[in-house]
């Protein structure tokens, strides 16, 4: 049992989530660099992804930290790159993604910590021992995704590291709050300040398009209880981090994308990360900036093109077929 209380600092959280992510991001040398711009502009725009790929490469290697950070980050992306590199040879993509060193490389994130606590805090984050300590340099740098897909890995580990990593609740978004309220027993609090009332807030569903990130409606319990079945149906298409499977299903199935949201929510929870569709790196590409970008439903269609499978997904198929069709394609 629990028994840490923490109260809530507006005026404190309000300030750290408006400075914090500009200057965490203005640390990372290169990150200002016009040659850096051009590039990220010209990948959002999606038109080249070789040529963007290419220029971050040669970014990196001239030393610019925010390229080698960039890289480090669409190299552990496969969707985001694999449509590149599959015409390449195992050297040219070597050589594009990755430092020379050894058979395979190394990851650009090692050169950048050498000189960037942003990129330090990536690597530790990779690591069960140091996954605690990285959090609040990734959620202060404005990396929310990454820290908190690392959040249960830290639970799992145990009632210390749990204990440890509410430490950083006041710079935590709500999709992280409502899974350490799940786990530990005290008294929480949302962004808002107003208290997270049930001790369970994932099991019990509530509020539910936070809970349905951690615990979507699968197809087995679709199929059998009504109860979930109109829950997901209700407010799967209320997840902010989903918004652009929002625009996918509405494209593709019309008046079936509340169904579709739902399958594409299980379906997406089951093969892929929390909070999927979030900017690679979200210090030097805010996420809405990609969301905004023409890239976007394009890397859409390819990260659900890699997990849809209708012929191994077949309870998918039963929650909403348009959307097994339309991802498959």
């Amino acid at each position: 049992m629990l028994c840490l209380i923490h109260r809530p600092r507006l005026a404190l959280v309000v300030l750290i989530l408006s400075v914090w992510p500009l200057s965490i991001a203005a640390q990372v040398s290169g990150a200002d660099a016009p040659e850096f711009s051009t590039a990220v502009t010209n990948w959002l725009n999606g038109e080249d992804d070789l040529a963007a790929l290419q220029t971050l490469s040669e970014l990196a290697q001239a030393n610019n930290a925010a390229a080698q950070i960039l890289l480090a980050r669409l190299e552990r992306t496969p969707h985001l790159t694999a449509h590149v590199t599959e015409t390449l040879t195992r050297a040219e993509r070597i050589a594009l993604l990755r430092m020379p060193g050894g058979l395979s490389g190394r990851s650009w994130m090692t050169a950048a910590a050498e000189t960037t606590p942003l990129a330090q805090a990536f690597l530790d984050n990779a690591g069960q021992d140091t996954r605690v300590e990285s959090l609040r340099t990734l959620y202060e740098a404005g990396e929310t995704a990454a820290a908190t897909r690392s959040l249960p890995g830290v639970i799992s580990y145990g009632t210390v590291d749990l204990v440890r990593a509410m430490e950083d609740l006041d710079v935590m978004p709500d999709e992280a709050r409502i899974l350490i309220a799940s786990y530990a027993a005290a008294e929480l609090y949302w962004q808002s300040g107003a208290a997270i009332q049930i001790a369970n807030p994932i099991a019990e569903r509530r509020p539910p398009e936070l809970a349905l990130i951690w615990r979507p409606v699968f197809p087995a319990e679709w199929a059998e209880s009504p109860a979930a079945r109109e829950l997901a149906l209700a407010n799967s298409i209320n997840i902010e981090s989903l918004s652009p499977l929002r625009t996918f299903c509405s494209t593709e199935c019309g008046d079936q994308a509340s169904a579709c949201i739902a399958a594409g929510a299980a379906l997406l929870s089951a093969n892929a990360a929390t909070l999927p569709f979030a900017s690679p790196s979200e210090s030097l590409i805010p996420t809405d900036r990609y969301w905004q970008s023409p890239r976007i439903d394009a890397d859409v269609r390819r990260l659900l093109h890699t997990i849809a499978d209708p012929e191994t997904q077949t309870g998918f198929v039963a929650m909403n077929a348009c959307f097994m069709q339309a991802a498959s394609n």
